[in-house]
């Protein structure tokens, strides 16, 4: 007969198993200041500190970070943090957009939020005191088309220059002449 062996199966430790996030995001973000080969590591090692990033790997030839993570444990904006915090610059653009009508601090938190939902785009901060907003993005991820259909989403717009009436158009206006010829008599 046949003997049974028993042998026993030993649980992988919790550090071996690399669970793949529910939801995952892969973006691309510019690094400046690498100029050795321990500069993508140590990028590479602070992004992974986050948690939920799946994968980080740093090119340094073409001055890129390619990371998978989970939006619902980290933002773009922990991410460039995450570079700037070891010495690095993350690339994004800034813009400042002219608000009309912007009138208290829900118009305020309207106009955040959506552009907080905008796809690229990485922070946004409006000011009653400036009557503007402060938009980082990324470029390669947004338009300014999808910026301003956001900001008008929010029931705003801005201060449009080529569309305002002349000074003189609106002198000659048959109103203005009807009250000047009123008050000529």
């Amino acid at each position: 007969m046949d003997q049974l062996v028993a042998t026993q199966v030993k649980p992988s430790a919790p550090s071996d198993i690399q669970e793949k996030p529910a939801k995952s995001d892969h973006v691309e973000l510019p690094v400046g200041g690498m100029n050795c080969t321990h500069c993508p590591p140590t990028i590479e090692k602070a992004l992974k500190s986050l948690p939920g990033v799946g994968s980080a790997h740093v090119n340094l030839a073409d001055g890129m970070a390619h990371v998978d993570f989970d939006p619902t444990q980290t933002k773009v904006g922990d991410l460039l943090r995450a570079i700037r915090s070891v010495g690095y610059a993350a690339g994004t653009a800034k813009m400042r957009i002219p608000i009309k009508s912007m009138h208290c601090t829900t118009c305020v938190t309207r106009i955040e939020l959506a552009l907080q939902m905008t796809p690229g785009v990485v922070s946004a901060r409006a000011s009653l005191g400036t009557n503007a907003v402060d938009v980082e993005y990324q470029p390669e991820k947004t338009s300014f088309d999808a910026i301003r259909r956001a900001i008008e989403s929010a029931g705003h717009g801005w201060p449009n220059p080529s569309r305002r009436r002349s000074r003189v158009a609106s002198q000659s206006s048959p109103k203005r002449r009807r009250v000047r010829k009123s008050t000529a008599r």
